[in-house]
């Protein structure tokens, strides 16, 4: 494993603690002599620790240097044999091609995550990357996949047990696959619909996650000016305040209400019987054995 590449973040003061840390001491114990169980708790927890130095990257701009975080991270999960944690990173790795406009890429890297977890995910954790996919396939303009990857996503969300979740993904509930709706929406030039799902978002949550609540809102934003409508009160008047700090993610599930999750439900049904069962591409399988398997 090398770390040394972190010198960017280090020099940029965003990672530096970490970075440190997972360069020196860290690298030492995962050297050292352990009992199994303990040397893969070892890897994992450490695979984490890489994921975060990952995302801060990407948050910095550094994304040459998040890339080689991810694939380390992934790595790491491999020799953890922590499938749950290597489905949690290529879902990071598909948000940050997305980001690059890497549409393809992003696709193959939401199927990798479902093939490489098979047997190991949650509902949960398969209607997330079903709606990564369908984000994709949004950018890319594929309307008819991309909404059947969402109806996927909604339909294995219903069967959704939050106790057999890891904690990272206890933020994905209706609310969330809702804002996912709205993103979809947006990129294929439907703004009534990616309103509506942007609204059913923002209804949904309490308020306590800024950074989640913030893109439903610049969702929302876009959709009304692609309508032609205008911004309302609530958001052109409204001054965004700074948060004394940004969670990513809803710890906590916040459930749509019932009335609201029977619309997501039945958006899509029967509109594209059978788009969704298409077998994993060759790109991505190829992408699945050279990432978990190398």
């Amino acid at each position: 494993m090398r770390l040394e590449d972190g010198h960017q973040l280090r020099r940029d003061g965003t990672g530096r603690g970490l970075i440190q840390y997972l360069d020196s001491y860290v690298r030492e114990v995962l050297h050292a002599r352990s009992a199994e169980q303990v040397r893969r708790a070892l890897f994992s927890t450490v695979a984490e620790g890489t994921l975060l130095a990952a995302r801060m990257g990407h948050d910095s701009g550094h994304h040459g240097l998040t890339q080689r975080y991810f694939v380390q991270a992934l790595r790491l999960a491999q020799t953890a044999e922590d499938r749950r944690l290597a489905g949690s990173i290529l879902s990071a790795m598909n948000l940050q091609a997305t980001f690059l406009g890497r549409f393809t890429e992003a696709a193959n890297l939401a199927r990798a995550a479902l093939l490489g977890t098979e047997r190991h995910r949650t509902a949960t954790m398969t209607a997330q990357s079903r709606a990564m996919e369908a984000r994709a396939l949004a950018r890319l303009g594929e309307e008819a996949s991309c909404s059947a990857a969402l109806s996927k996503a909604t339909s294995i969300l219903d069967r959704q047990n939050t106790s057999e979740d890891p904690e990272s993904i206890n933020y994905f509930d209706n609310a969330e696959l809702s804002a996912e709706f709205g993103h979809c929406f947006r990129d294929l030039k439907q703004p009534g619909q990616a309103t509506a799902y942007a609204e059913l978002c923002l209804g949904g949550t309490d308020g306590s996650y800024i950074r989640s609540d913030f893109f439903a809102t610049m969702v929302l934003a876009d959709s009304l000016l692609d309508r032609g409508t205008g911004l309302p009160r609530r958001l052109g008047r409204t001054r965004p305040q700074t948060p004394t700090r940004v969670r990513p993610m809803r710890r906590v599930p916040h459930r749509v209400p019932g009335p609201s999750r029977s619309l997501l439900r039945n958006h899509h049904r029967g509109r594209l019987p059978g788009a969704g069962d298409q077998p994993p591409s060759l790109a991505a399988q190829r992408l699945t054995a050279s990432l978990l398997y190398a």
